[in-house]
């Protein structure tokens, strides 16, 4: 089985192509919660889905300008080999130099772009940056220089740094996250509310799960199928 099912049920969809609501706990600290974003937009063609970013701090610990990975992960280079091997077929390759970040900042920042309506205008720029070019978004000149490239406003970047209520949505992300069944952990997903999945699962899993979900559990699965 794909997922583990929830509690509750999911709103209907188109009756042509049903339309599911994706639910995903994530910090931007995360290799995992990034190769999941990124298989999950892969199938953005066979199904139609939207997401909704829920912005959680995992590691509040990390000093203010980050660290060396190496204290984070003893041995990184097996770590990344591990990474790289499952990312090849999604096109993703992680930069290896990229220090530990202390992503309280971004992640602020992105909890206010997610109020305004534009999180989809930074998120895919800021995450690249750190996890492929390997720019460390612990420091705010480094955000600010992702958020000017791809046009967001410098009065919504100011906004975001200057109302609490922010920082406060991502601790409630976070308490949220357990009352899902989330455990605080990341990447973690609500699925229709019928299902949840843990980490980060591969294409054909999340095939199945929507297979699953549009066809039922005696279905063949899949669009069309």
């Amino acid at each position: 089985m794909a997922g583990e099912q929830a509690k509750g049920a999911g709103e209907p969809g188109d009756a042509c192509r049903p339309r599911h609501h994706v639910i995903m706990y994530l910090d931007v600290i995360c290799e995992w919660c990034y190769l999941a974003h990124r298989v999950l937009e892969t199938l953005r063609g066979e199904y139609d889905f939207d997401v909704d970013y829920r912005l959680m701090e995992i590691h509040p610990d990390v000093p203010e300008e980050g660290m060396p990975m190496t204290r984070h992960l003893h041995f990184p280079g097996r770590f990344y080999d591990d990474l790289d091997a499952l990312g090849a077929p999604y096109g993703v390759a992680f930069n290896r130099e990229k220090q530990f970040a202390n992503t309280y900042l971004a992640l602020v920042l992105l909890q206010c772009a997610k109020e305004a309506g534009q999180l989809g205008r930074v998120l895919d720029p800021l995450w690249d940056a750190y996890m492929l070019k390997g720019r460390n978004i612990s420091l705010l000149p480094e955000i600010v220089h992702v958020t000017d490239a791809c046009g967001l406003p410098r009065s919504l970047v100011a906004e975001a740094y200057a109302n609490p209520a922010y920082a406060g949505e991502l601790e409630d992300a976070y308490r949220q996250n357990h009352l899902d069944g989330g455990e605080g952990k990341v990447p973690f997903f609500r699925v229709d509310d019928e299902y949840v999945m843990r980490g980060a699962q591969d294409a054909d899993t999340w095939r199945s799960l929507f297979g699953l979900l549009e066809e039922g559990p005696g279905g063949s699965g899949g669009p069309g199928a």
